[in-house]
């Protein structure tokens, strides 16, 4: 008696441990809900320049896009920053590669230009969630309106967070490709610039993905065991299994739900992991009912009901 008693506490200690480690685990990594990491820069805005800082609103894998905010700088002699623009003293063309928003924006001379939305390509694929990656890049130049003359531009990142993915963003050289502040500080004289980004989930979100992975799979393995015990017959099948089969089996959709940026049907984790527990909780309810329908002793109050009465008076008294 006293060895089982202890064996219980182990397992209730080991039980509380875990959940209390799954607790912290959930809390630390939930504080990261989305990073961005900024590149190499080019030097500060000089004197009469012009510029667009980029800002990242939003990432829309499923319609490939990178939603970005873009927010005219003027220093100097080409006019003043605002809190959401900027003032122009000389006309400005700012030209962006985007697949969608304003792709040539004309700035007359002493106005104000607010942000400008825009959305570029996203590549990447999403069925690898929540381990799928991606891909952008934005050109953008600037000139006068005069003369198409190009002017000081500076192209720089505003560095702003998208909640569920880490996005490291960084300016390269727009012939050489590279990172080297010489390449970027040639571009910014020669009146354009080109950010790239890569993108990724953040680890909560992939946490989450295989918490939720992880019931699926625990659900799936605890029903095959239960109607494994019932097929040996070391248990009697029963109407209570039935339903805690067919709720759970419902409840999987639910549970496909919560998974964070509601990624489309058809990914890698409904390929490998839903649709297979889904069919295996069918083929268990289907396996119980034909258990619990062909079983001889479900009249234990009228052993006469029973082929065989000795096996059913047997019954009686063992369950009495």
């Amino acid at each position: 008696m006293v060895p089982s008693v202890s064996r219980n506490w182990r397992v209730l200690a080991l039980s509380l441990a875990g959940l209390i480690a799954a607790v912290g685990a959930v809390f630390f990594l939930s504080l990261g809900g989305g990073s961005y990491d900024v590149g190499v820069q080019a030097s500060p805005p000089e004197e009469d320049s012009v510029g667009l800082e980029i800002a990242t609103t939003g990432v829309a894998p499923e319609n490939g896009a990178l939603e970005i905010l873009a927010l005219p700088r003027a220093v100097g002699n080409q006019g003043q920053d605002l809190s959401n623009g900027a003032y122009f003293t000389y006309p400005v063309i700012f030209n962006l590669d985007v697949a969608a928003g304003e792709a040539t924006v004309e700035v007359p001379g002493s106005s104000v230009r607010g942000a400008i939305p825009a959305q570029v390509t996203l590549g990447g694929s999403i069925g690898n969630y929540p381990f799928d990656t991606y891909s952008a890049s934005l050109f953008a130049s600037a000139s006068t309106s005069s003369s198409s003359e190009s002017v000081n531009f500076v192209l720089s990142e505003a560095g702003e967070a998208v909640t569920g993915f880490d996005i490291d963003g960084s300016r390269i050289g727009f012939l050489s490709g590279d990172e080297s502040p010489l390449a970027l500080q040639q571009d910014q004289e020669a009146g354009y610039g080109v950010i790239e980004w890569r993108i990724s989930r953040s680890s909560s979100t992939q946490f989450i993905a295989i918490l939720v992975a992880a019931i699926m799979v625990a659900g799936g393995v605890i029903s095959v065991l239960m109607t494994w015990v019932i097929v040996r017959g070391s248990r009697p099948p029963s109407l209570a299994i039935m339903v805690w089969l067919a709720v759970f089996l419902f409840a999987l959709f639910q549970i496909r739900r919560q998974l964070p940026g509601d990624p489309p049907a058809g990914i890698d984790l409904d390929r490998f992991i839903f649709y297979p527990v889904i069919l295996t909780l069918i083929l268990l309810v289907v396996v119980n009912l034909i258990s619990w329908s062909t079983r001889e002793d479900w009249d234990l109050e009228n052993p006469a009901s029973v082929p065989d009465p000795q096996v059913a008076h047997a019954r009686v008294d063992r369950d009495n």
